[in-house]
C-alpha cells in the first residue's frame, strides 16, 4: 500500500515536471537550481506589495509597516541574486587563471535578456494606458531605460539600476583581468576580493550619507544605482565564497554550519526585516529614528534580509529540505518566468486597478494577489517562450560565434 502511495506521488511529480518543461519551454536543474525558486518568491513578493499598495486603506500601524516593505525586500533578493549569479563567473576565472568572461559578449547578453522582453511590456503598458498617461512620458528615455519615469512602468527603476550593474561588471572584468595577472596565489586574490567587496560596501554607505541631504540634480539622476551598491555588493560576497569553494579553499564553520541549516537563516532573514519594519513604525514613548539614520537602518537589514534568505541556496547543502522545495517544478517554472511576472503583472494591475475591491480585508488581498499571480503567469509563460528565449537562444549563437570576446590571461594558479 505504501509502496503504491510513493509510486503515484512519484509519478504525478512526474507528470508536472513534465507540464511544467512544455509549459516554459524547460526548468533549470543543477546544483543552484533553488536559485529560480527565490527568484519566484522574490516576483511574488513584489506583487503581493503591489495589490496591497492600490488596494489597502494605509494606516499608521506595524502590519502597515511590514506591509509597506516587502516590495523593497523583493527588489534586495533580486539585486543580491545578480551580484551572486553574474559576478560568480568572473570570480571563477580571478581563482584559476583561466580567461575573464569578455564585456563584449556580456554586455549583449545582458542586453538581450532585458530589453526584448521589456519592449514588449512596455507596448503593452502603452496600448492599455490612456492618452494623457502616455502623453507624459518621454517614449525614448522609457525604451531606453535611460530614466526611471514613474509615469510608465512604475518598477522601471529597478531595472534602470540592473543595467547599469551590467555596464559596471563590464568595467570591472577587464580590470580584474589586469590586476590578477601577477597574482600567484589563489589566497592572494581572495584577500583582494574581499577588501575590493568592502571598498564597494563602504562606498554605497558613504555615497548614501552624501545623498540624502543633496538636491543636485546629477546625485539625483544617479543616486539609486550607489544607493543600493551596497545589496549588489552582498550578492557578490556570495559570489567569491562559492567560488573559493570550487577552487578547493574552506569557509569558517559558523558560515558553512549556518548556510546548512536553512531554518536558521530564515529566521534571521525573517528578525531582519521585522527591524526593518519597526524602522517605518515605532510604538508609543518610544523616539523615533532621524530620517538619515532610519534609512541606514532600514537598507541594512533589508540586505541582510535577502542575503541571509539567499545563502542556503548560495552556499549550503542541496540536500536540505528548504532547496528541494524551492527546485519543484512548479517553483523553478515561476522563477524561470520571473522576470515576465515582474514585467505583466504591473501593466495588468494598472489595468484592472479600478476593479479591485479597496476592503483592507487580508482574505480578499491575498484572493485578488492569487488571480493577478495568476494571469501574470501566464502572459510570462508566453513572454518567455516567444520573446525571452529566442533572444536567448540568439545570444549565446552571436557570442558562440565571435572569436576574441573573452579577455586572454595563461592558465593555472598555485593555491
Amino acid at each position: 500500500m505504501h509502496v503504491g502511495r510513493f509510486q503515484g506521488w512519484q509519478r504525478s511529480v512526474t507528470l508536472e515536471s513534465s507540464f511544467i518543461a512544455r509549459l516554459t519551454g524547460g526548468s533549470r536543474g543543477g546544483r543552484f537550481a533553488s536559485i529560480e525558486g527565490y527568484r519566484g518568491l522574490a516576483a511574488v513578493s513584489v506583487l503581493v506589495f503591489h495589490v496591497w499598495l492600490v488596494t489597502w486603506p494605509h494606516t499608521p500601524s506595524l502590519a502597515d509597516a511590514v506591509m509597506s516593505n516587502l516590495g523593497n525586500f523583493g527588489v534586495a533578493v533580486f539585486f543580491v541574486i545578480s551580484g551572486f549569479v553574474l559576478f560568480r563567473p568572473a570570480c571563477r576565472s580571478a581563482f584559476d587563471g583561466s580567461p575573464m568572461p569578455g564585456s563584449a559578449g556580456f554586455l549583449l547578453r545582458r542586453f538581450l535578456r532585458i530589453y526584448p522582453a521589456y519592449w514588449l511590456a512596455i507596448t503593452g503598458w502603452a496600448l492599455a494606458a490612456d492618452s494623457a498617461r502616455r502623453a507624459a512620458v518621454s517614449p525614448i528615455k522609457v525604451f531606453l531605460l535611460i530614466d526611471a519615469d514613474e509615469g510608465s512602468l512604475g518598477l522601471a527603476w529597478t531595472l534602470r539600476l540592473e543595467v547599469m550593474f551590467y555596464i559596471f561588471l563590464a568595467a570591472l572584468m577587464p580590470a580584474m583581468s589586469v590586476w590578477f595577472r601577477r597574482v600567484a596565489s589563489a589566497k592572494t586574490v581572495l584577500r583582494h576580493l574581499l577588501i575590493g567587496l568592502a571598498a564597494l560596501y563602504a562606498a554605497g554607505l558613504g555615497a548614501r550619507w552624501w545623498i540624502t541631504s543633496s538636491q543636485s540634480t546629477l546625485v539625483r539622476q544617479f543616486h539609486s544605482f550607489v544607493n543600493h551598491l551596497d545589496w549588489f555588493a552582498l550578492g557578490m560576497l556570495l559570489a567569491v565564497a562559492s567560488a573559493w569553494l570550487d577552487a578547493g579553499g574552506r569557509l569558517p564553520a559558523a558560515v558553512r554550519g549556518l548556510a546548512d541549516r536553512a531554518w536558521a537563516c530564515w529566521l534571521l532573514s525573517l528578525a531582519c526585516y521585522g527591524a526593518v519594519a519597526f524602522t517605518q513604525w515605532v510604538p508609543d514613548g518610544v523616539v523615533p529614528l532621524s530620517m538619515r539614520t532610519a534609512v541606514y537602518v532600514r537598507w541594512f537589514f533589508q540586505g541582510g534580509a535577502a542575503v541571509l534568505l539567499v545563502l542556503p541556496a548560495a552556499l549550503g547543502c542541496a540536500e536540505q529540505w528548504s532547496q528541494s522545495v524551492l527546485r519543484r517544478p512548479f517553483t523553478v517554472a515561476l522563477g524561470t518566468v520571473s522576470y515576465g511576472v515582474y514585467l505583466w503583472h504591473w501593466v495588468l494591475l494598472m489595468t484592472v486597478m479600478d476593479h479591485l475591491e479597496h476592503t483592507g480585508n487580508i482574505v480578499t488581498l491575498a484572493a485578488q494577489s492569487l488571480m493577478l499571480l495568476f494571469v501574470a503567469f501566464c502572459a510570462a509563460t508566453l513572454s518567455h517562450r516567444l520573446v525571452e528565449r529566442p533572444a536567448m537562444r540568439l545570444s549565446a549563437e552571436l557570442t558562440s560565434a565571435t572569436v576574441g570576446w573573452r579577455s586572454s590571461r595563461p592558465r593555472g594558479r598555485a593555491a
